[in-house]
């Protein structure tokens, strides 16, 4: 992701763990983030399991303070997302969580980047708003969040 961020302009990558792959640790991170715009997917995923429930406590922390240290925003991973609805416009933002977890009308295939807007879609519903309204704002939100200039 980081090699491909580099290779285009206006495309942007981060660099993690996520909670799934935590019982592998977070060596060799700290190496990436001089290219990485935030840190993450960090986070807790006890669907599934895949790493300990200690591994991913650890891994969590260890990100956390890996953020702090370098400056840099935290991208946490929630399985399935709680008061959607609640959450302040200024404080949302979407993404596809590719290539898992396709939304609808794609569920069952493989998830990809240019089905963002059905996830902003489901938001907006879930918000009662425009659905421009939370694509401008949620644009807005990860511009600011991660730090990226203005394409204007």
């Amino acid at each position: 992701a980081l090699a491909t961020a580099s290779a285009y302009n206006d495309v942007w990558a981060t660099a993690g763990v996520h909670p799934h792959e935590a019982r592998h640790g977070v060596a060799g991170l700290v190496d990436l983030l001089d290219r990485a715009v935030a840190v993450g997917e960090a986070g807790l995923d006890f669907h599934y399991d895949h790493s300990p429930r200690p591994a991913q406590r650890d891994a969590f922390a260890a990100q956390v303070a890996l953020a702090n240290g370098h400056e840099l925003p935290l991208v946490i991973h929630t399985r399935e997302a709680w008061a959607a609805a609640l959450c302040p416009l200024e404080r949302a933002m979407v993404e596809t969580d590719s290539p898992y977890l396709a939304p609808v009308p794609h569920r069952g295939r493989i998830n990809e980047p240019a089905w963002v807007p059905f996830v902003g879609a489901a938001l907006a519903e879930a918000m009662d708003r425009p659905i421009a309204e939370v694509a401008a704002a949620t644009t807005a939100n990860a511009r600011t969040f991660y730090g990226l200039d203005d394409p204007a």
